[in-house]
């Protein structure tokens, strides 16, 4: 999936799924901008995880790659959306269900030349267009876990 060195860090890899394991904020950030240069527009990325997994900081890392200042991303946790250029940065943790998100007409995204980035998607999991990355972050053992599934038709 990735390119560079990132190869390195894998603990196993498919091609349809990858692990990586990161020691610091650091690592995950310069990790992302990895996995974010690759994209081109029209991608959808949904972040999975409890809190403080290290999703916003995995979209800094993305915004980055696109020539976003990471100081621009923040938890949007109170408007489900923030708007930077052609990138799409929700945070659905306070969604009540996928209704909510089809009468906020935020499904448009799907079909846009936005990078759309998801935290907390299991919510509108059913309405997620393929392909679509899915990328589960975790802490383990003092370190964190970042798994990215390219799910396809």
């Amino acid at each position: 999936m990735l390119k560079n060195g990132w190869k390195k860090k894998a603990v196993k890899t498919s091609n349809r799924e990858s692990l990586y394991i990161a020691s610091s904020d650091r690592e995950t950030i310069e990790f992302a901008e990895e996995f974010g240069r690759q994209l081109s527009g029209s991608e959808i990325i949904c972040l999975s995880g409890d809190l403080g997994a290290g999703k916003t900081t995995f979209v800094k890392g993305i915004a980055s790659s696109q020539n976003i200042s990471p100081e621009q991303i923040t938890s949007p946790t109170y408007t489900y959306l923030n708007l930077i250029d052609d990138f799409a940065h929700f945070d659905l943790y306070r969604l009540k269900d996928k209704g909510h998100f089809l009468s906020l007409g935020f499904e448009e995204y799907f079909e846009s030349e936005y990078i759309v980035c998801i935290e907390w998607p299991e919510v509108i999991k059913s309405l997620l267009p393929m392909p679509h990355y899915w990328i589960n972050l975790a802490h383990f053992e003092g370190k964190r876990k970042i798994e990215i599934l390219c799910h396809q038709n």
